[in-house]
């Protein structure tokens, strides 16, 4: 995972970067129909818990999930939890149709 992390940075730079002029008001998050799931680390910095926490609050179908323990990188420290609540988030969106 290292090494993959260390080969994709520049690349990883580059997309934060072209995001940083992307700044629609939080209302506008409202206009979003799609069923929504944010996951976040119990342990996660406080500015992206607080992002985490803010688009919650704007989204209109949206689920918040915590992960025990987690931090920065779910995918790679808890790929198990993130990959449950994908499959539970998927599956209920099946269960509509």
């Amino acid at each position: 995972m290292r090494d993959y992390i260390v080969a994709t940075t520049p690349t990883n730079i580059r997309d934060w970067t072209s995001a940083s002029g992307f700044e629609p008001p939080l209302t506008e998050y409202g206009n979003l129909a799609v069923p929504t799931l944010i996951v976040q680390g119990q342990n996660s910095h406080p500015a992206m818990m607080k992002i985490a926490e803010l688009l919650a609050m704007h989204l209109q179908n949206v689920d918040l999930a915590e992960i025990e323990g987690g931090s920065h990188f779910l995918p790679a420290t808890h790929p198990g939890e993130v990959a449950t609540l994908i499959a539970m988030h998927v599956k209920m969106l099946t269960s509509y149709q």
